[in-house]
């Protein structure tokens, strides 16, 4: 954690964090020291919302919506399906082609299996079969490489040797990996991997492939490249060139939300609250008012923002929803409510930060009091 204090006002930080607190490393004790004013947090404000105005927006793509972007045998299963030329994808042997450089492999016949159990009871991710060589994939995605090479190379020389196959054997990677005293193991990266599969597709070859499988492959290699690091925007950059301005920053945010505490604990003390009603505080800025009537639950919430409070009132369940909605739409004094729902909350209104406790507690009521009004008139 940086060690940030607040002095006259101002916040320092050690200057020698500006060069190691990306590396996680722990700082020396130097008394060197950068000054913030409120004038440098104006500043990184402004070219904060000057990159977040010109940064294209992040378009999902399926990987990270299903939430698999970095599962290896999920990358394994997608892989095996395009390297097959006889699957639906119309692609023919785009992915195999752009696997390796080696021209002496033919692939008249294609033959893919995932998981492919050894020896040892290792599991080589991905076997491919052709008519002329036996080809061992490992996918390395995030995990480090230290899988059983030896058992791994043990199997596929197996395969080769019983079907009269030569052999070639791939650590596939995001990052180059060391494969050090070996020479029957080759590594290619996704980087190199995926720039063959960009060149080869301009290529006529491979231009009557399923529009659907394709859209597919290049969410794939989108996803591969954002877990690369690369599709960096100007928003991404803004972050890593200002790491420690912006820590800086929110801890200073930190202290003011902490500063507003002692006002909802003053506010929770103030209010008088009716019978039917629970109060607590959340998350130290909320000021929480539950009533239970008639099987039904609707509670409004008082939070304290940075800009004022804003008032809401919504209903946990669905049955309190519902209930909800029918007092909005009889009761004239929540008729005021229809077109303020917001994210199945009804926003009843805000107030200025340094609104007095009468003021707000009188607002409260009124709202109190409707609602405990509707216990009559249900039916």
């Amino acid at each position: 954690m940086i060690n940030i204090k607040e002095i006259k006002g101002k916040i320092m930080i050690n200057e020698e964090f500006k060069t190691i607190i990306t590396k996680g490393e722990t700082p020396k004790v130097d008394f060197k020291r950068q000054w913030y004013k409120k004038e440098d947090f104006d500043k990184l404000i402004k070219d904060f919302k000057e990159k977040q105005s010109s940064s294209p927006k992040k378009e999902e793509n399926i990987f990270s919506i299903a939430g698999y972007p970095h599962y290896e045998n999920v990358a394994s299963n997608i892989l095996a399906f395009y390297f097959n030329p006889k699957s639906e994808h119309g692609l023919e042997d785009l992915l195999l082609s752009s696997l390796t450089t080696n021209d002496t492999i033919s692939y008249d016949f294609v033959e893919v299996r995932t998981e492919v159990s050894t020896e040892e009871k290792g599991r080589i991710d991905i076997v491919i079969e052709t008519n002329s060589h036996i080809i061992g994939i490992e996918n390395k995605i995030f995990h480090i490489l230290n899988n059983n090479l030896d058992d791994y190379s043990n199997k596929i020389n197996e395969i080769g040797k019983n079907n009269n196959l030569k052999t070639l054997k791939i650590v596939l990677s995001l990052k180059q990996e060391k494969i050090e005293g070996r020479t029957d193991f080759i590594n290619i990266t996704y980087n190199e991997f995926i720039k063959n599969i960009e060149e080869n597709l301009k290529k006529s070859k491979y231009s009557n492939g399923s529009e659907k499988w394709m859209t597919y492959l290049k969410d794939f290699i989108t996803n591969i490249k954002e877990l690369n690091g690369e599709n960096m925007t100007d928003l991404d950059n803004f972050f890593s060139e200002n790491d420690v301005d912006v820590v800086a920053l929110i801890q200073k945010r930190k202290e003011y939300v902490k500063k507003l505490k002692p006002k909802i604990i003053n506010l929770k003390k103030f209010i008088k609250i009716p019978s039917k009603c629970s109060q607590w505080i959340w998350y130290d800025t909320c000021l929480v008012h539950d009533f239970n009537m008639d099987g039904y639950q609707v509670s409004f919430d008082l939070y304290l923002t940075s800009k004022g409070w804003e008032f809401q009132v919504f209903g946990r369940r669905d049955k309190d929803k519902k209930r909800l909605e029918e007092l909005v739409n009889k009761l004239d004094c929540f008729k005021e409510l229809k077109g303020k729902k917001h994210n199945e909350r009804y926003i009843i209104g805000t107030f200025l930060f340094h609104e007095s406790f009468e003021s707000i507690e009188k607002i409260l009521k009124k709202w109190f009091d409707c609602l405990l009004s509707s216990a009559n008139s249900r039916g």
